[in-house]
């Protein structure tokens, strides 16, 4: 009868850990599974959040001069340059005449 009943004890406590590692590897995979599914969520919120950032980059873009654009604005540039090079002499020498017209008169 002893030796039945050590041999049931033995049973039951095989039995009880193996319960035991079924319970813990079962949650921790339940765990994982949940921390998977929340990094999913998370990174779909992102995307959409960067395909709006991405579309309102691609609006902004559009209004952009273009390289044409901004050779055009370069040249008219240029031109004002010159002109402005032009009338700061001619407003030089008038100031020259004026400046030596006043000790002659």
């Amino acid at each position: 009868m002893m030796d039945a009943n050590f041999w049931l004890a033995v049973l039951r406590d095989v039995l009880t850990g193996a319960v035991y590692l079924y319970v813990f590897f079962s949650n921790r995979r339940k765990a994982t599974t949940k921390n998977i599914e929340d990094m999913k969520a998370h990174v779909a919120e992102q995307q959409k959040l960067n395909d709006k950032r991405l579309t309102m980059l691609e609006s902004d873009i559009k209004h952009l001069p273009t390289h044409t654009d901004l050779d055009s604005i370069n040249k008219t540039l240029s031109n004002v340059e010159g002109t402005l090079g032009g009338l700061k002499r001619a407003v030089d020498l008038m100031n020259q005449h004026l400046l030596n017209s006043k000790g002659k008169a």
